[in-house]
């Protein structure tokens, strides 16, 4: 969508782009980000032996993605760590790891807020409230939708588009520490490979501490890279499910990339502009 919008002419959409937030994103070659079977040995969620078997699934899937069954690709993804409803079977993710759920490395089980976050969101009043049909339900469509996204994106390498977006607007891009379906890690090295026109800069840029309200004494909330128009988190204890795990800090966040996304897009001084 920002980059349907960056590059059509002023005339066909007057609106003012300020700028990408985008948590925990689905932007690299998925195969490249979710095999995250060293981070989870490392985390001790798997021996050498479930590391090997896991590490073994996602060669299996990349072989099927490079013959182009994608839909066959999607259905093992499914079945390994990335529940998309083609099966009601436990993945290799649970069977080796005894984990019900995959968002987060320190939860087994989904959290009782997400769960009444679920529930909440599917009660007929709040449908009213947000005008959504009382007859829909969050999630209804998530196998017809999978199926989609296996033969038209997930296996799709959106890099190009989205070194596009960073030249052209400001980024907010955050990941979560505890995230078991996309570590942190692996969307980190990921990123650093990206071409784009502040790569360079990203690369040699030290990250710093975030603080709550920027008061060492109010809390860590996680880590920030601010290079050029890019604004780069890692949220603390965040998982998949980011902003259900760290409402607090995601908002903090977001608030922080307004204001420096405002900043980015002012004009140059007078002194600075070209003639």
């Amino acid at each position: 969508m920002a980059s349907r919008i960056l590059t059509r002419p002023p005339e066909e959409l007057p609106l003012r782009f300020m700028g990408v937030m985008l948590g925990v994103p689905f932007l690299f070659p998925i195969l490249q980000i979710i095999n995250s079977a060293d981070f989870l040995y490392c985390t001790g969620l798997l021996d050498e032996e479930g590391r090997e078997l896991f590490s073994g699934r996602f060669s299996m899937i990349q072989k099927l993605v490079a013959s182009k069954q994608y839909l066959n690709a999607a259905g093992l993804l499914s079945k390994t760590d990335f529940h998309l409803g083609f099966s009601s079977e436990e993945t290799l993710f649970s069977n080796l790891t005894g984990f019900l759920d995959h968002a987060s490395i320190v939860n087994p089980q989904k959290r009782r807020e997400v769960v009444a976050y679920y529930v909440y969101a599917n009660r007929w009043d709040f449908k009213q409230r947000i005008h959504v049909n009382v007859s829909r339900s969050l999630d209804g469509t998530r196998l017809d939708l999978a199926k989609q996204l296996a033969l038209n994106d997930f296996f799709v390498d959106h890099r190009e588009m989205f070194a596009g977006v960073l030249n052209k607007t400001p980024v907010l891009l955050y990941t979560g520490q505890l995230d078991a379906l996309f570590p942190a890690v692996k969307i980190y090295e990921s990123f650093k490979m990206l071409q784009w026109r502040g790569s360079e800069l990203f690369r040699v840029a030290q990250r710093t501490p975030w603080y709550r309200n920027n008061k060492p004494s109010l809390g860590l909330l996680g880590y920030l890279k601010k290079v050029d128009t890019l604004m780069y988190a890692t949220v603390l204890f965040g998982g998949h499910r980011i902003s259900l795990d760290c409402t607090a800090a995601v908002n903090e966040l977001y608030d922080h990339f307004l204001k420096f996304a405002k900043s980015s897009n002012k004009p140059p001084p007078i002194s600075q502009q070209k003639i």
